[in-house]
């Protein structure tokens, strides 16, 4: 079957037509498909997303309150040099290390009441 046209073909064929336009239809089911698919994966994206978010949260919430811990129990760093939590146990560190000094602990006088380095 024939179908007239006026555009710039004389004909068109009526099976190709319906081809074409089956083929048409059923890339655009595909796609629609696909798109519900994609749609479904970016909401549990978003979902994991929003739960690593709350996780975050979460475990700064608790190192906050670890560091308290420690700060309360004078296990922290109070220097200024940047220094944090990794000094936790070592001793004194920055002005903390000068506290202790004038408190007599400091690690070159050997202690409160030990010898000052003279030998006489």
């Amino acid at each position: 079957m024939t179908l007239a046209s006026s555009g710039p073909f004389d004909a068109v064929d009526y099976d190709v037509a319906t081809a074409l336009f089956t083929a048409s239809r059923d890339s655009a089911l595909a796609m629609t498909a696909q798109a519900s698919h994609l749609r479904g994966e970016i909401w549990a994206l978003q979902a994991q997303y929003a739960g690593l978010r709350s996780h975050k949260h979460q475990a700064y919430t608790e190192m906050s309150a670890l560091e308290q811990n420690l700060r309360r129990r004078g296990m922290g760093s109070d220097s200024e040099d940047g220094e944090g939590l990794g000094n936790a146990g070592r001793g004194p560190v920055g002005k903390g290390k000068a506290r202790a000094e004038l408190e007599g602990g400091g690690a070159e006088s050997g202690g409160e009441g030990g010898e000052d380095g003279d030998d006489t």
